[in-house]
């Protein structure tokens, strides 16, 4: 592991510098500490260049953002150029901030996060994947297409993928298991590798005919959830969205949403309300944490590359282009004045749909024409909005 310290609070930097050098130790891990310092992080570099390895990229203190942001940048960029370090980008305070974690992602950082407890699943995950032996053991090993890394079974290349890339756009390329040429408007690689190869509980379920979707806006008092969508699905960079998704087989949309959150942010939530119908497929909800305080999925895998607690004044600095869509930029801030209200789901009608979803993903034709019909005579008008309404909002 090399540890590249960014340290403007002097008082700190041994104790920060020990809890991550033990995360090291713990998993027999190397570790060498560099501080800011080019020719010693070349120096470094040019020594673990053939092997695969972590870069902690570390800043702490009460810095002003836009000389950490240049500072820690081009440090990431400067080793991501090495595909098989796996970067992680660990800064104290200011990992919160939205803009900052883009840049993060875009200078090469596969990871972005504020806990060492973070830093040590992730370095779990990864020194798993690294540790590997020779092929002894009769298990064909194969090499990852995008970044080399080698010797790795079809078990762990499925857990490499998306642990490694969900932070890059999708690639066209030749599956090194099966041999498939994988297009990136169909997903590419990753997404090819995470549904055909692999444990087959750890791919992704068949999606239902039906098509019901659930979007969440889960807000903390004057915070709200955003969510890092995994690059191939947000034009090539992990931007923001909010948790959503279909419902799998046997679910209804409370199951779906809830499910999607902790999938996508590592968080539990209480649903609270609807806001709006969408089409008679979808449906959006507010919803709150279990636990406030709870740290937030940092670790990348297939379903996202992270979440964060955003306040309305950072959502509001963020350009349209740094989200895979406007629901977030839309829907906040009309929450945040109360324009936007939750509607009860402790209705008749709600329950009805529930129970009318659950049935329809547990078949694939059922009339629906009652149900919806039920809940327009239970909730205003307002709030149902047909697909083409809502993508124009």
């Amino acid at each position: 592991m090399i540890h590249i310290q960014f340290n403007y609070e002097k008082n700190n930097d041994a104790d920060e510098a020990c809890r991550v050098r033990r995360i090291a130790d713990s998993f027999n891990l190397s570790y060498t500490s560099v501080n800011n310092n080019h020719s010693l992080l070349d120096e470094s570099l040019n020594e673990l260049r053939d092997k695969a390895v972590i870069a902690v990229v570390h800043c702490y203190g009460p810095q002003k953002p836009t000389k950490s942001f240049d500072q820690v940048c081009n440090a990431i960029t400067q080793i991501a150029k090495i595909k098989t370090i796996f970067v992680i980008a660990f800064v104290n305070g200011i990992s919160n901030d939205p803009i900052f974690r883009l840049k993060c992602f875009e200078a090469g950082a596969r990871m972005v996060c504020s806990s060492f407890e973070s830093i040590a699943t992730g370095v779990s995950k990864i020194s798993k994947l690294c540790s590997l032996t020779d092929s002894v053991d009769g298990i064909a090993r194969f090499t990852c297409p995008v970044c080399k890394t080698t010797n790795l079974s079809e078990d762990q290349l499925h857990e490499h993928f998306p642990l490694f890339h969900s932070s890059e756009p999708n690639l066209s390329g030749v599956c090194p298991i099966c041999r498939k040429f994988c297009r990136s408007e169909s997903g590419g690689l990753d997404v090819h590798i995470h549904n055909n190869h692999g444990p087959t509980f750890k791919r992704e379920p068949l999606l239902h005919p039906s098509g019901l979707f659930s979007w969440v806006c889960v807000q903390n008092r004057s915070q709200f959830l955003l969510v890092n969508e995994p690059a191939g699905l947000s034009r090539g960079l992990p931007r923001y969205w909010l948790p959503a998704g279909r419902l799998d087989f046997g679910e209804g949309f409370i199951d779906a949403a809830i499910r999607e959150v902790q999938e996508e942010a590592g968080m539990e939530i209480v649903v609270t309300g609807l806001l709006r119908f969408i089409g008679d497929k979808g449906i959006i909800f507010l919803a709150e944490p279990k636990n406030p305080s709870a740290i937030l999925k940092e670790v990348p895998d297939f379903e996202s590359v992270g979440a964060v607690w955003v306040s309305l004044d950072q959502l509001l600095s963020l350009e349209p282009d740094h989200f895979r869509d406007g629901d977030p930029r839309e829907l906040y801030p009309k929450l945040a004045s109360n324009a936007l209200k939750p509607f009860s789901i402790d209705t008749p009608a709600f329950r009805e749909l529930e129970t009318t979803a659950k049935k329809q993903t547990q078949a694939s034709n059922l009339n629906e024409t009652k149900t919806w019909g039920l809940l327009r005579n239970t909730y205003p008008d307002s709030i149902f909005l047909t697909f083409t309404d809502y993508a124009s909002t």
